[in-house]
């Protein structure tokens, strides 16, 4: 059964907050509560991808065992009306995307290797 971490990443500082870790997809809801109204995909670099799914996965092996979970990068979401409503600059997402992204930003990884 897949896992699913849900991050967000908030415009005030560039460090990320792990949200959730279930094993059911992230809702809309979620995702829109996380950016603060409607989302929009934004496409990552492969060597972000890379450099997110490192720290996340060191984030989440608390033990230090590496207990055969491995989250890959799934979708990178902010809020499509983000430049309209004004919302605060976030150059760490903007630094991933080479796009000017602003408010908080949501990002899925999942996990297919089956370990609970």
């Amino acid at each position: 059964m897949p896992q699913y971490i849900l991050l967000k990443i908030p415009h005030s500082k560039g460090s990320f907050q792990i949200v959730s870790r279930k094993t059911t997809e992230p809702s809309l809801e979620e995702l829109q509560g996380i950016v603060g109204g409607l989302i929009q995909p934004v496409p990552v670099s492969d060597g972000w991808k890379f450099h997110l799914e490192n720290q996340v996965n060191s984030e989440v092996d608390i033990e230090g065992d590496r207990d055969g979970n491995y989250f890959e990068f799934q979708d990178f979401y902010a809020n499509e009306e983000g430049l309209v409503l004004q919302m605060p600059f976030n150059p760490a997402a903007s630094a991933m995307t080479d796009q000017f992204i602003v408010g908080d930003v949501a990002i899925v990884f999942r996990d297919d290797t089956g370990f609970e």
